[in-house]
């Protein structure tokens, strides 16, 4: 699979662009270094970990700061694209929004869908279906 094969199947994720695929692929080395949707978004710091010890959680859950805050930065602009759009994410962020949920936590969460999307249309060889977007969907 090459480069241009890749960039069109990242890019046909809604809010992702061709920056965003070429940025996706030069971190992953072409997906042969990171091939998997939660490592690139532990090293593009979307993923929150909880700060605990032993059995004890000490605070709530954040992101590492030691990141390629790049990454992290592409990704807050794409999911604001996708809001903006109208499509599966749009929907999301209003119906989160509307339960009372914080605007920077969904977007956090939006990220993270999409790091994810874009890792699944890779893996699966395939463009963005909204299907695809219903089955990694949790409510």
């Amino acid at each position: 699979m090459g480069q241009g094969h890749q960039g069109g199947l990242i890019s046909s994720v809604d809010g992702v662009g061709k920056c965003i695929a070429g940025q996706v692929i030069v971190d992953t080395n072409e997906f042969k270094n990171i091939k998997e949707g939660k490592a690139y978004a532990c090293y593009s710091s979307v993923a929150p970990f909880e700060h605990s010890s032993g059995s004890s959680v000490r605070s709530r859950s954040r992101v590492s700061h030691r990141a390629n805050k790049r990454s992290k930065t592409i990704f807050h602009l794409a999911a604001i694209c996708a809001i903006r759009m109208a499509g599966d994410l749009k929907a999301y962020y209003e119906r989160k929004v509307a339960a009372g949920k914080h605007k920077m936590s969904v977007m956090s969460s939006m990220r993270n869908k999409l790091i994810l999307w874009v890792f699944a249309c890779v893996r699966n060889n395939s463009v963005y279906q909204k299907i695809m977007s219903m089955l990694l969907h949790k409510p």
